[in-house]
């Protein structure tokens, strides 16, 4: 099996896809000079080897150096919402309280130590062993705009993490003239 180039590692990390399949069911491979193109469009420099190293390794840590992502977006058909939580090693005893804020303010809390999850990756981050975490939650909340928060209650003097989370409709609104093979 082919090693994945650099670019394409770059394009996995920021959901550039490598090929598509037009309406028709004809298969489009993405061109290197589009997918470059793409990056760059996204600030990612591409102009050499080094620069997509340099660029991968930025990624790799911003993946793994923050305790939650920015936003998780989700489908409203989804029966769990599983939320990826990062850690240094050394926290991976402590205890966490989550607190999921709706649109309207209303909110639902639960707690959990961070060892009972399912871990699912690790890496190391400027020398520090990093550990990523799966939470799930059994509720998903109505369509619209939520706040999730994440507060490490053996580390009390730390700012909670924030991340925004966003539940979306199954699909997009289909205008008449399109609906059922239009």
């Amino acid at each position: 099996m082919k090693r994945p180039s650099l670019l394409e590692k770059l394009c996995a990390h920021y959901h550039i896809a490598g090929e598509y399949e037009d309406i028709w069911g004809k298969h489009h491979p993405a061109s290197q000079n589009t997918k470059r193109a793409l990056l760059t469009a996204m600030g990612i420099s591409t102009e050499n080897d080094q620069a997509m190293e340099n660029a991968l390794v930025q990624v790799e840590m911003n993946n793994f150096g923050r305790v939650l992502p920015p936003v998780q977006i989700v489908r409203e058909d989804v029966d769990f919402i599983h939320i990826e939580i990062c850690v240094p090693e050394n926290q991976g005893r402590h205890r966490f309280r989550w607190r999921l804020i709706y649109e309207n303010y209303d909110s639902r809390n639960g707690e959990f130590r961070i060892a009972d999850l399912k871990l699912v990756a690790q890496q190391a981050v400027k020398g520090e062993n990093w550990q990523r975490y799966l939470l799930e939650l059994a509720e998903v909340p109505d369509l619209g705009y939520h706040s999730f928060e994440l507060y490490d209650l053996d580390q009390p003097e730390t700012q909670p993490a924030t991340m925004s989370l966003i539940v979306v409709p199954r699909t997009c609104y289909q205008p008449e003239a399109i609906r059922n093979g239009g």
